[in-house]
């Protein structure tokens, strides 16, 4: 094959690699932005009138402040499992198990849940369940829409509470660095590096093998495929 017609469809595929890694970048923006919107749109609700605040004030924030504000608050600077309960956006953005709040929903919230006692692996507080009447309280409160006064959104200066946070502290990319031990494998002629023999190690496990060696004119076919989507000519 001669050489320049070899490198044109390489060129042609490295045009289609860059413009695909933009076309997935503008995707995240417009996500990105989608979600921002959606998060301004959640904050929205929380309301200035005089009667929703008062209610608020006597019944709901008390409850919080005093038992849940120690291990959910940036006031405490703790946030057990990811999640504040200091503001509504922190209810809505939840922690590890996901949002802690559904408004209108008091059956579907886990805040509810976890007051109510009603799972045995979700129980706050965990030493002692709340009153009944402040059960009720928060009860009645999400099932009106779970309203917050404006002038209560809580956030310490830099914290970012959004979703990406959320997503950081579950997703591996962000998890401690650790050293793992290597392990053992039936063929040990096949890998090449540490990592081959944990990819070696998963085909074991499942029956499997690893595939032989391509030879040159299937690895040009296949470079073909994943630059351009199209099999190389017959020349």
């Amino acid at each position: 094959m001669p050489a320049r017609s070899f490198k044109l469809p390489i060129i042609a595929g490295l045009c289609v690699v860059f413009f695909a890694a933009m076309s997935v970048q503008v995707a995240i923006a417009c996500r990105v932005n989608a979600d921002g919107k959606q998060t301004r749109a959640s904050v929205s609700v929380e309301t200035s009138d005089a009667a929703t605040m008062e209610s608020f004030e006597k019944k709901v924030r008390p409850v919080l402040a005093k038992y849940c504000y120690e291990c959910h608050s940036h006031s405490a600077n703790r946030s057990l499992g990811g999640l504040y309960l200091d503001s509504r956006q922190g209810l809505l953005q939840g922690g590890g198990r996901g949002t802690a709040l559904v408004p209108g929903h008091a059956d579907k919230s886990l805040l509810i849940e976890a007051i109510g006692y009603s799972r045995s692996d979700l129980k706050m507080p965990p030493k002692a369940k709340l009153p009944d009447t402040a059960v009720a309280d928060l009860t009645d409160w999400v099932r009106r829409g779970a309203p917050w006064p404006v002038t209560s959104v809580a956030v310490a200066a830099g914290a970012r509470v959004d979703a990406f946070d959320a997503q950081k502290r579950r997703h591996w990319a962000w998890q401690p660095v650790r050293r793992p031990v290597p392990p053992v494998v039936k063929q040990k002629a096949w890998p090449l590096g540490t990592i081959d023999r944990f990819i070696l190690a998963k085909l074991e496990s499942r029956g499997l093998a690893p595939q032989p060696r391509a030879d040159r004119r299937t690895l040009i076919r296949r470079a073909y495929f994943d630059l351009i989507g199209l099999p190389p000519t017959p020349d």
